[in-house]
């Protein structure tokens, strides 16, 4: 592979939770992007002289800090992340330029050549996370993945994710023996699991287990597909 043809950018996951994130810009989708990072966690401040009613109702409920002007360069102190989603383009650089001298991650909605990460279209399921990235140079082709990925991966996936979960904590309570632990995640990562678990064979699936596992976490599974059949009878 040449120089030319590596990407230019390493995926990564960010824990946002309590971290300051400036947006600037008060439109549709400034909105969808607040939307996200408050999913996150993040503590997100908008600048922006007017806002949508969505981003309004936000702020009246204590969700959304609010400035109500037009970007100065010291909004970006003390932030860790900025998003610039306006339709102005002066802007844009204006803030990108400023997040780039004071080393701050920085997004500029739609121009890749502005941004030091951008964001993936995504595909969630519970804590499954599926990230599509076509390095900013198809995000039409990104949106066509993730629609597919959707219709593929439903939400079953997300459902089995929290079994692993908790599997994953008693096995590292009860199994003293790295080497054997490790040997049993993997074996319930193989997609012979999800598959019996969508599939509902809840019998072949328990066996599926506790083969893997052993008889111990015969307890663990059998009250987890019990919950599904209550949840499904409440659906």
């Amino acid at each position: 592979m040449t120089e030319a043809t590596k990407s230019r950018y390493y995926p990564i996951y960010t824990d946002l939770r309590g971290k300051k994130v400036l947006v600037v810009g008060g439109g549709s989708v400034a909105g969808r992007k607040v939307t996200r990072l408050l999913e996150a966690g993040a503590c997100v401040t908008v600048v922006s002289p007017r806002l949508t009613p969505e981003l309004s109702k936000l702020i009246s409920q204590g969700r959304l800090n609010h400035k109500a002007r037009r970007f100065q360069q010291e909004d970006v102190d003390d932030v860790w992340l900025v998003v610039a989603a306006t339709d102005d383009q002066g802007v844009q650089k204006e803030v990108y330029n400023c997040a780039k001298s004071k080393r701050i991650f920085c997004n500029v909605v739609d121009q890749p050549n502005y941004c030091t990460f951008i964001v993936p279209s995504e595909v969630r399921r519970g804590d499954l996370c599926v990230a599509i990235s076509t390095s900013g140079k198809s995000p039409a082709l990104a949106r066509a993945l993730r629609i597919k990925l959707e219709h593929e991966l439903g939400e079953e996936f997300g459902e089995y994710l929290e079994l692993l979960g908790r599997l994953r904590e008693f096995l590292k309570q009860e199994e003293a023996l790295p080497e054997r632990r490790s040997r049993i995640l993997k074996g319930l990562g193989e997609l012979k699991g999800i598959e019996l678990y969508s599939g509902k064979q809840d019998e072949e699936f328990l066996a599926w287990c506790v083969g893997i596992c052993g008889p111990g976490v015969a307890h663990i599974v059998r009250d987890f597909l019990k919950e599904r059949q209550k949840q499904s009878k409440a659906d």
